[in-house]
């Protein structure tokens, strides 16, 4: 877990870096290994070890999921019987794309930051 922290140190760097001005900020890694990042408006991004990314906002009590998504078929709801008989509508559901490497998840949400916070 050290070396990771040591890594995101030098990826702090890069972001400090961004526009000459810091954006984020490394504020803890708890014992379970949630890394949290504060943002320079406040909000804090947590990375979870179990792949998920998501932000929390400074004026509401719900944390946002930031992974990417894709759109899958549900097999379970196409062509479900409705009582006059099977749909032929096909239904989707989207799920999001977990990243299970610590430093591919600092990655994208570097990129993330870079993108989304002005």
């Amino acid at each position: 877990m050290n070396h990771v922290i040591r890594q995101m140190t030098s990826y702090h760097t890069l972001i400090k870096t961004h526009k000459n001005k810091q954006t984020m900020k490394l504020i803890e890694v708890n014992k379970n290994g949630t890394t949290t990042f504060l943002l320079d408006d406040k909000r804090k991004i947590k990375s979870y070890q179990s792949g998920y990314i998501r932000i929390e906002t400074s004026y509401l009590d719900r944390m946002y999921q930031i992974n990417k998504r894709i759109k899958v078929k549900d097999e379970y709801w196409t062509g479900y019987w409705h009582g006059r008989g099977y749909t032929d509508t096909t239904i989707y559901e989207y799920k999001r794309i977990l990243i299970p490497n610590e430093m591919d998840r600092l990655e994208y949400i570097i990129n993330w930051v870079k993108k989304n916070v002005k």
